[in-house]
């Protein structure tokens, strides 16, 4: 199609044309060759192997219309002569983007499309941001480089007395976010909304109404929280198998249904392995990526309990098939690949699933090493998941022009992210609809409903069978999307919601703030009255601790234990106690409370908090000990007895336990002797 239309074009352009159009122009053949110094065209030798020549050329050919207006305008010179022609602009603008002797400028014919457009450079479309940045944020090396790096730091530096601090902050700029990258891809525009509306709406409801019904009924609770440590090893296995396919497809490399399947069944024995070291006989979340700080309060976790001979046997066939498919797709992929450098990234995720999941699971499940000591921390574990998942939503959102700049992309979704994560549990703190607090299992609850949103999510946004997903991860293109029309009560609303998102990401900084440096730094350098005033300032957020205030009165009784006070300065350790009571009852506040009534003088309040406190755990040791001890005060070592003994039985070497039954078979000695002797002819023994 290109020679006939410079045919066509060739006549009905003159040399004063071509010139007007496009200014001076070399001296040129008007067959489109080069030529020689005198102006007389150079003849090129004849070569029978080229149909066409591939060496690009200065041509002076045009495109017909382009000809007819200069035409004119040469005709009528009164006139602009480039009003007449709209192409030429056009033209200007591209010789000014690709600069002289680029393409536009030696054929113009490309730009009107009258030639096939050259495809992007395959080396463009390999990467997603670039070989550095994808190989160690997209496929997990930068978890690589902390399992060698974090343990140095911690044993030979003073991270470790930050690194509360430094996870809480860390966590806010990628966990936080991470969820925020979801909720701006289904409903942020009305479209998605509508797209997704089973899962964005009803289902989405559903889940958040389970969580409220789990701060009631802890049976769903601790089945929400159980939920979301099973489900979370697959969360991440298939985001790093997803992303080995697409850096496949990338690449050019074909996978058929076989191959494709045996990678899938590699992840799906690393997941199996997972599941065998979570729900075994020694249970470990050392092997799931659950943040520590999360697994305590009011909720448990329901294990399978599976049998160890099936353990066994399931371990001996997912590890043969975990390997095995891992072998055959290796092969499979070493066969279509052009170079093996093409495997690399795919090559990586597989490695860092590995480390992820399958290696401590498999040296958990055989005795070699504690799962939860193995690789640092199942925190640091989740924060690469969310760095790679920012890595590769934050791309999805340049391509599909859902924002302008990177930048302004994550601050939506660290505001978003905050907004689920900060939010619900202020509302459903205690001062407010809720009446269980933050550190006694709200916030265990709401991390896992959060998650497990996020999860059902992710599975119906990132389908690579997607249209609009596949166009912009396997080729490189873009999203088409239309503007949606916003009106006065929309763009209000707007303004609100994210007003109030910038309130919960100060809420949420501010709770940081306080814990670290209002409580735990202060508590362990004995500044007593600025944690107390740190936790009162958190109860406006509803992050008011009972264990702090449980903290505050054990630090006093100590001090006034080694400096030997008198009953009535027990009075502040009894009002601590009492307070992190009245803010969540617990096994401890309650014996510490004992124990400050003992102090006092109250013996029979004493006995009453140590039986309160075996309401909540008949088998805590600590507490069957105090009550059998306030029952010996009393002079009753009848009723002393049943304690103890108990306590003998849960911890039989306790040295705390031998004191108190030595003291007991003393009591009951003088109990004996005060006995008065049996009366004849009586068919009673008095009491």
């Amino acid at each position: 199609m290109d020679e006939p239309l410079r045919a066509l074009s060739r006549p009905l352009l003159t040399r004063q044309v071509r010139e007007l159009a496009f200014g001076p122009q070399p001296p040129c053949d008007p067959g489109g060759g080069a030529s020689n110094s005198e102006g007389t065209p150079a003849r090129r030798p004849h070569d029978p192997s080229k149909k066409y020549s591939t060496t690009p050329t200065r041509t002076c050919n045009a495109f017909l219309p382009l000809a007819g207006g200069a035409r004119r305008a040469v005709a009528r010179p009164n006139r602009r002569p480039i009003s007449y022609n709209p192409v030429v602009p056009l033209l200007a603008r591209a010789q000014g983007r690709r600069g002289a002797g680029g393409p536009f400028s030696e054929d113009p014919i490309r730009v009107l499309g009258c030639r096939a457009m050259t495809a992007a450079s395959p080396t463009a479309q390999r990467w997603i941001y670039g070989p550095t940045s994808d190989l160690l944020l997209g496929c997990g090396g930068i978890y690589l480089v902390a399992l060698v790096a974090l343990p140095w730091l911690l044993a030979y530096s003073s991270v470790s007395a930050w690194e509360t601090f430094s996870v809480a902050i860390i966590g806010l700029l990628t966990n936080t976010p991470h969820y925020g990258a979801t909720l701006l891809r289904v409903y942020e525009r009305a479209t998605d909304r509508r797209r997704y509306l089973l899962f964005s709406v009803y289902l989405s409801a559903a889940i958040w109404l389970l969580f409220v019904a789990g701060l009631h009924f802890f049976a769903l609770g601790s089945f929400l929280v159980t939920l979301y440590i099973t489900w979370s090893p697959w969360h991440f296995a298939g985001q790093n198998y997803g992303l080995s396919l697409m850096f496949l497809r990338r690449r050019g490399i074909d996978v058929p249904l076989v191959l494709k399947r045996l990678l899938y069944a590699s992840f799906v024995f690393s997941y199996a392995l997972t599941l065998l070291a979570i729900h075994g006989p020694t249970h470990s979340f050392g092997v799931a990526p659950v943040p520590t700080k999360f697994l305590g309060g009011t909720f448990d976790f329901v294990s399978l309990g599976l049998p160890a001979p099936m353990v066994q046997v399931g371990l001996v066939a997912c590890g043969a098939g975990y390997v095995a498919s891992l072998l055959a797709a290796g092969v499979l992929l070493l066969r279509r690949a052009r170079s093996p450098r093409d495997l690399l990234p795919s090559v990586l995720l597989v490695a860092t699933q590995a480390v992820w999941f399958s290696v401590p699971a498999w040296l958990q499940l055989t005795g070699g090493v504690e799962g939860g000591r193995l690789f640092i921390s199942t925190t640091w574990l989740a924060i690469a998941h969310s760095i790679q998942y920012l890595w590769i939503s934050s791309y999805y959102a340049r391509r599909a022009g859902e924002d302008a700049g990177l930048p302004r992309y994550f601050a939506k979704t660290v505001l978003a992210g905050v907004g689920i994560t900060t939010l619900p549990a202020v509302v459903f703190s205690p001062p407010l609809l809720g009446s269980l607090p933050y550190q006694a299992g709200l916030a265990t609850l709401l991390f896992s409903v959060v998650n497990l949103h996020h999860f059902m999510l992710d599975g119906v946004i990132w389908r690579l069978r997607d249209g609009p997903v596949a166009r912009v991860l396997l080729r490189s293109g873009g999203e088409e999307r239309t503007a949606e029309p916003r009106t006065p009560a929309a763009g209000w609303a707007r303004r609100a919601v994210w007003g109030a998102l910038v309130l919960a990401l100060f809420t949420e900084v501010f709770g940081i703030w306080e814990m670290e440096f209002g409580v735990r730094r202060p508590l362990a350098a004995g500044n007593l009255v600025r944690v107390e005033a740190a936790n009162h300032a958190l109860a406006w957020i509803g992050r008011e601790s009972y264990a702090v205030e449980q903290d505050i009165g054990a630090q006093i009784a100590r001090r006034l234990q080694s400096t030997g006070a008198t009953p009535q300065q027990w009075e502040a350790v009894r009002h601590h106690f009492e307070r992190s009571l009245a803010i969540y009852p617990s096994v401890e506040a309650w014996l510490g409370l004992g124990s400050a009534e003992h102090k006092l003088g109250n013996p029979t309040a004493a006995l009453r908090s140590y039986e309160r406190a075996l309401e909540l755990d008949p088998s805590h040791v600590t507490a069957l000990l105090l009550s059998g001890e306030a029952w010996l005060d009393l002079g009753q070592p009848d009723r002393a007895r049943p304690q103890l003994e108990r306590a003998q039985g849960l911890a039989p070497e306790d040295p705390r336990v031998q004191h108190a039954l030595a003291r007991l078979a003393r009591a009951e000695a003088r109990t004996a002797e005060e006995l008065p002797g049996p009366v004849t002819g009586s068919a009673t023994t008095p009491n």
